[in-house]
This record gives C-alpha cells, sequence and structure tokens, in this order.
C-alpha cells in the first residue's frame, strides 16, 4: 500500500509539476538542493500538498485549467513557491533518503485527513 501511494504521489508530483511550468521562468536558479537542504516544514508542506492535489487530480468535474489553479493554489497554501516543490518533486526521484522523509509525511497527512 505504501509503495502504491509513493508511486500515486510520484506520478502526481511530475504532473503537477507542470502547473508551475506555465508561469514565467525566473532568473535561472542554483542547482536543486538536496534533501538535507530542505527542512522538515517544506517536506511536511511538500506532503500535504501532495495528498490535496491527488484530490484535484482525481476530481473529473473539474477543468484542466482549473485544476492547475487550484493546484497551484495548494503548494501556495503549503508554504511553498512552485520551485520548490518543484525541486523537491524532482530530488524525491533519486533520493532515498529524502524519498523516506515524503513517505513518512504523506503517510501522516493521510492519516490526519482520514481522522478529520
Amino acid at each position: 500500500m505504501k509503495i502504491a501511494v509513493f508511486t500515486v504521489a510520484c506520478a502526481l508530483m511530475a504532473g503537477g509539476a507542470a502547473f508551475a511550468q506555465d508561469a514565467p521562468a525566473p532568473a535561472p536558479a542554483a542547482p536543486a538542493p538536496g534533501a538535507t537542504d530542505f527542512t522538515d516544514q517544506q517536506i511536511d508542506g511538500f506532503a500535504e500538498a501532495v495528498v490535496q492535489i491527488q484530490d484535484v487530480a482525481a476530481d473529473t468535474t473539474l477543468e484542466q485549467a482549473d485544476k492547475k489553479s487550484r493546484m497551484a493554489a495548494i503548494v501556495d497554501e503549503a508554504g511553498l513557491d512552485p520551485q520548490t516543490f518543484n525541486a523537491i518533486s524532482k530530488a524525491v526521484q533519486s533520493d532515498t533518503e529524502l524519498q523516506q522523509k515524503v513517505q513518512m509525511a504523506i503517510a501522516q497527512q493521510q492519516g490526519q485527513t482520514s481522522n478529520q
């Protein structure tokens, strides 16, 4: 189950990352940071955003443009800018330590969501 949830989350992160690319390109940034460069707060915000983005992505009643705007708002409400969200999305694919942190944070978010 954890693997399936993480696989879905990664797929959504890759798809969700595309919404941030619609904005004008900022000046070139430094290389994507590693897991140790992301704070626990950023990882928790990322996990919160991923869980909510999954719900938006699964909503078949929304138009694609509306989904993108809602996903962007979710990222913002989670306290992340699109560049940080995308950097975590990219780093989680190759950094096993970060993968584990994100998996645990997502599991906690899903537990909190189901308890509400």
